[in-house]
């Protein structure tokens, strides 16, 4: 079975990638305060790099899973706008599915 997408919901989008991009957040600080106790010389690589050593860290890697959240929501709003604008001027996303056990 086919299914075209048309359209993407701005907000849906957004608070899914913030939801996504929190949980990776975490992730990262965990690992940020694991480097941070041995004293090392840490560099964050993600959406907004950071690096630095020891305890100058631990503020920094407590609030950024709330900084990635918000990254995440306003590149979710840019994707769903831009999405939208090109599935105007084309055929939109296709996905194909199949139907299993009458379930889909």
């Amino acid at each position: 079975m086919k299914t075209r997408i048309f359209r993407v919901s701005p907000r849906s989008l957004a608070a899914l990638l913030g939801a996504v991009y929190f949980v990776l957040g975490c992730l990262l600080a965990i690992m940020t305060l694991l480097g941070a106790c041995t004293g090392a010389t840490l560099g964050i690589q993600g959406p907004l790099p950071f690096s630095g050593s020891g305890a100058s860290l631990v503020p920094f890697a407590l609030l950024y899973p709330f900084a990635s959240a918000l990254m995440g929501v306003i590149t979710g709003l840019i994707a769903a706008w831009i999405f939208n604008f090109a599935a105007r001027f084309t055929k939109g996303l296709l996905i194909y599915t199949r139907e299993e056990n009458g379930l889909l």
